[in-house]
């Protein structure tokens, strides 16, 4: 499923990148892939369909969407299709998921118990019990005693769904705690290129020069 809403995720912003700046493209993409998330996980209790499947058909429909989007756009004039932004301040905007991605691969190589102490810190585990009861719920329960920030729960559900059940008894935490794991190394990552895509074009817009441009990019990916 999550190599799925990649790939919706991609046909969106290559839809959306055809009207809009790219960074704006890209952000609203994300928004949609998380907004369609979130409600296909609310109406999945309601229907005759596990999680993993409503969140499916969802995808499918946005993805339609997607490509239907980009067909219409391809007709329309090409102002505005392109980010102001140089191949210098795009890469810099990248930077802190590149650092961020390399520590993630070093970090792989460590003990279980060393890999996993990062991501168990603070209220950490309250979102893996939510994601657990999810996962128990076929989806996301709506209530005055339920979760009021239902996403993040979500997120990991679909991630430790995958062999989640091939996993025997003793490993199945681990298994949850490295699907969680997975979850916000994708997270993080993306959060850093938008944020030192939004420095940048912020940066840009104001007519600052270009190496301000860069290392504005840099910085709010790093931060």
């Amino acid at each position: 499923l999550p190599p799925l809403i990649a790939a919706v995720f991609l046909i969106l912003v290559l839809a959306a990148s055809r009207l809009l700046d790219f960074v704006v493209a890209v952000a609203l993409s994300l928004l949609g892939v998380l907004l369609a998330v979130l409600v296909s996980g609310m109406l999945a209790p309601f229907g005759a369909v596990s999680l993993v499947h409503a969140v499916m058909i969802a995808m499918i429909l946005a993805g339609c969407g997607g490509l239907a989007a980009f067909a219409f756009a391809a007709r329309q004039p090409a102002e505005k299709r392109r980010s102001g932004l140089t191949p210098m301040a795009w890469f810099a905007s990248a930077s802190g998921a590149v650092v961020w991605v390399i520590a993630y691969i070093v970090s792989l190589r460590l003990a279980p118990v060393e890999r996993l102490e990062w991501v168990v810190r603070n209220d950490s585990l309250n979102n893996l019990v939510f994601a657990r009861m999810v996962i128990q719920d076929g989806g996301i329960a709506v209530g005055a005693d339920e979760n009021p920030a239902p996403l993040p729960a979500t997120l990991i559900a679909l991630w430790a769904l995958d062999g989640r059940f091939q996993a025997s008894a003793g490993l199945t935490l681990q298994h949850d705690l490295e699907a969680m794991m997975q979850v916000w190394a994708v997270l993080i990552g993306i959060t850093c290129i938008l944020s030192g895509l939004t420095v940048a074009s912020i940066a840009s817009s104001m007519g600052a020069p270009g190496l301000s441009v860069t290392l504005g990019g840099a910085f709010g990916s790093l931060m």
